[in-house]
Order: C-alpha cells, then sequence, then structure tokens
C-alpha cells in the first residue's frame, strides 16, 4: 500500500538548480526501501532528469523494484539498447507482463548524446498500453509495444521488494544507468501532459505535494545517503559515496 504524503500548501516548483548529481557504474546504486511497492491496477508518474553519454548494450535501469527469478515482478524504467526510454510492469516476464518503448525514429531519439532531458513516465493503472505515456522536455512522445507485452491481467506485487535507483538488484554488472541523473520524482498520480511541460526545462523542480511518493534532488554531494523531500521519508541508501558526481 501506498503511504500517503500530506501538505498543508502546494508549492509549484524548485527553481534552485541542482549542484550535484549521482551517477551510473558497475556495483552502484540507491535503495530505497521497501515502501514503495505499486499495485498495477494503480496510476503512477514519474520524472527523471538525466544526462547521458553513450547507448547501454542492453537495458539500463534509472529505477526498479523487480524481484528475483522466474517472474521478475515489479515495475521499471530506464533504457533500452537502442538508448530510447521503456517501462515494463511485470506479473510474470514470461507470459504477463505490460512491455511499452518510446521512439519515433527521429534525431532527438538519440539519448546517448549526453544532452540532459527530462524524461517521463504516466500510467493511468489500466493494465493496458495506451495507459502509459512518455514524455521528452514536456513533449509527449510515440508510445510503442514490446512484442509479447501487452497482456497484464495479475498482481506485481511482492511483499518485500526494494526500489533501486540506477540500477537492479541482482544485476548490477548488467543493467546500470549510464550517464548522470540529477533529480527523480515519483508519484500515485497518472501526471498531465500539461504538468510535463511545466517541469520541462532545467532548475524547474516540482516540489512534493500530496501525491509525490518519493523526491531525490541529490543535493549532499557526499556520504552515503540522500534525503527524500517528500513526507515519506525514503532515504536512499547509496552503496557507495563514488556514486557523487
Amino acid at each position: 500500500m501506498l503511504r500517503l504524503a500530506h501538505y498543508p500548501h502546494a508549492i509549484l516548483r524548485d527553481k534552485a538548480p541542482p549542484s550535484h548529481g549521482i551517477t551510473g557504474g558497475s556495483g552502484l546504486y540507491i535503495n530505497a526501501g521497501d515502501g514503495l511497492n505499486i499495485e498495477r491496477t494503480q496510476p503512477w508518474s514519474c520524472l527523471v532528469d538525466w544526462a547521458g553519454s553513450y547507448t547501454p548494450a542492453g537495458f539500463a535501469l534509472f529505477f526498479t523494484n523487480v524481484h528475483a527469478a522466474p517472474e521478475y515482478s515489479g515495475y521499471e524504467f530506464g533504457l533500452t539498447g537502442q538508448g530510447s526510454p521503456f517501462i515494463r510492469i511485470i506479473s510474470d516476464i514470461r507470459s504477463n507482463y505490460l512491455g511499452c518503448s518510446s521512439w519515433n525514429g527521429i534525431a532527438d531519439d538519440d539519448y546517448s548524446d549526453g544532452t540532459r532531458r527530462r524524461l517521463g513516465i504516466s500510467y493511468d493503472g489500466s493494465s493496458t498500453p495506451a495507459g502509459v505515456k512518455f514524455y521528452t522536455n514536456g513533449v509527449q512522445r510515440t508510445t510503442r509495444t514490446e512484442a509479447g507485452g501487452d497482456t497484464l491481467s495479475a498482481s506485481i506485487l511482492i511483499p518485500g521488494n526494494d526500489l533501486w535507483v540506477a540500477n537492479q538488484e541482482f544485476f548490477t554488472t548488467q543493467f546500470f544507468m549510464p550517464g548522470t541523473m540529477y533529480g527523480l520524482e515519483i508519484a500515485h498520480v497518472e501526471r498531465s501532459a500539461s504538468w510535463f511541460s511545466r517541469y520541462a526545462a532545467e532548475g524547474d523542480w516540482p516540489l512534493p505535494s500530496t501525491e509525490t511518493e518519493l523526491s531525490y534532488r541529490f543535493t549532499e554531494g557526499a556520504g552515503t545517503t540522500t534525503r527524500d523531500d517528500s513526507a515519506n521519508n525514503f532515504t536512499g541508501a547509496l552503496s557507495s559515496a563514488a556514486l557523487w558526481v
């Protein structure tokens, strides 16, 4: 069950640009704990402030709570082997999951050029590809369905699944995030196109609201924890201070 944050006054944006970020790498990750289990019927959205410098050879992850074989149940957001954003919401990866990616076949879809971007996803809880929307710098992109990734009809919840940022448990030398992440927000609501447009510019970042489940800005720059600005206090435990840039 998601824990709800409560703020008496909603403030739309933080204008202060981040001075630090986290870098991906083999064996590097942040563990946000097990409080972010989201069922397939629950809407959610995320926003990632990220700059990448190469295309991963395989899948590379911004975050995931996907658990162990054989089902690999959970949800995740990252980049495909072609460098385009993808989402998977998984009950059983062998036969019961939702898999979608964003690829328009144009120059702006090269996410390996080092350019800093705001990458977003909204999901409406319908368990269908039509319920997934991708955004790059506030502009909605085409959603494509992965072969076999259009059937999701069973629970994705596994008690105790931790949310990992910038890597995946059990696969820390394979699916780590390329580039640098400057911010991550996850919310228990389907965000609108106008919301993603509002936070498309570097320096504009949503301050926590009642919908915010997790908000990392990576302002510390040192140490082995990072603060969650939401009311839920999902403090991130860094595997190593080498994550900081």
